[in-house]
């Protein structure tokens, strides 16, 4: 039997601050804490909020989230959200991530994150301090998401990206205004767009996909196609694109993601790269695999169609000709080169990377499992 878990409320559209006390009212909040970065924070549209909530509730922030955080950011931020009754994460998929963590660990101090597991029941869904996740980017898809993906030391001391999920995790309640990404860098909305791209496009292909996920990552994707372009050049659309990329999220939970994304996770940790720019590079490569394996080829194959029928596309060879074509149109890095990778360091973390993915929880969940030399060869041609 298929199991589905989503957010409870979906709140889509302007005021994000008048959404959020609505939620704190029905809940009978009294204490908050806001979980954020040092950046976030300073936005006018984030004062706004924090300020608001100030006038009717105790507040604490916790800005101390820094990009690809350790687990030891989510402990520190567990002994704060202890004595609230409810989290509000706001910020990319780094701080939501970490506000799952520390929302988590608050309800279960002898848990560790390592703990949180699919098959491992923790009995803090329905407990307080309840999570509102308010994405800043519209890509992570981590707002609707049962994933929790942070930095801890590896046995060599290097940086390891170790990802974890449960349906309990999943934040009660997802804000989305579209006046927050549309103020985001261009470089954070490009690579918040491929990464949304990404799990819409594994969420397809994945072997656990079913007609839930399918619906949602299939619209996911033709909004993205067609509005991202629209959205990073001239600034319209960036309501569709923000839904889209929840779409993604909530698609991914309920069907998995597959090798990109268990290639990606240790390759970013190790280079210190902005996931949903290494993703995106590394989506390039597994895509075409996806289209030739038994299963995904022809859930991927209706995408192609539908872009070119319903979204009126041009037709191209392949649906990684389309991925190609909308990466030119927005400016993504097709390679690890034009993200500031050497060679050589790519040559240092490859074999390492390689060995692990094929023990990322997400590699189960691909309908191609290469072997350790394969998954290796993928990561060097993804330099150039």
């Amino acid at each position: 039997m298929v199991e589905l878990g989503f957010p409870r409320r979906i709140l889509w559209g302007e005021r994000a601050a008048d959404a959020i006390s609505g939620l704190l009212s029905v809940w009978g909040a009294k204490r908050v804490l806001v979980i954020s970065d040092n950046i976030i924070v300073g936005l006018p549209l984030v004062r706004e909020i924090i300020e608001s909530l100030k006038a009717s509730y105790e507040v604490k922030v916790f800005s101390n989230v820094p990009p690809e955080p350790p687990s030891s950011v989510a402990e520190e931020a567990a002994g704060l959200a202890r004595s609230v009754d409810v989290v509000i994460a706001i910020g990319g998929g780094s701080v939501i991530d970490v506000a799952k963590a520390a929302t988590v660990l608050a309800k279960r101090p002898g848990l560790s994150v390592s703990d949180v597991a699919p098959f491992n029941p923790l009995g803090v869904e329905f407990e307080k301090p309840y999570l509102i996740a308010v994405p800043t980017t519209a890509g992570t898809g981590s707002d609707a998401s049962y994933g929790i993906v942070l930095v801890a030391e590896g046995p060599g001391g290097e940086r390891v990206k170790i990802a974890v999920g449960s349906f309990e995790v999943v934040p009660h309640a997802s804000v989305l205004d579209p006046e927050l990404p549309k103020s985001a860098p261009r470089h954070v909305s490009v690579g918040a767009v491929v990464d949304a791209l990404s799990h819409a496009l594994e969420s397809i292909a994945s072997t656990a996909s079913n007609p839930f996920s399918e619906a949602l990552a299939e619209k996911a994707a033709g909004l993205i196609f067609t509005v991202a372009p629209r959205a990073l050049r001239v600034g319209e659309g960036w309501d569709l694109l923000h839904a889209a990329a929840t779409m993604a999220g909530m698609a991914f939970t309920n069907s998995g993601l597959g090798l990109a994304h268990a290639i990606a996770h240790p390759l970013g940790g190790l280079l210190g790269l902005h996931h949903g720019s290494v993703v995106g590079v590394i989506m390039l490569r597994v895509l075409p695999l996806y289209e030739e394996a038994q299963g995904s080829a022809e859930r991927l194959q209706r995408l192609k169609i539908m872009l070119e029928s319903v979204y009126a596309l041009p037709e191209r060879e392949s649906l990684t000709g389309h991925v190609r074509a909308l990466y030119e149109q927005i400016g993504a890095a097709t390679s690890l080169a034009e993200l500031g990778v050497s060679r050589a360091d790519l040559e240092r973390v490859a074999s390492k990377a390689a060995e692990l993915a094929l023990h990322d929880p997400d590699i189960a969940f691909s309908p191609v499992i290469p072997g350790p030399e394969e998954i290796e060869e993928i990561i060097l041609s993804s330099y150039k």
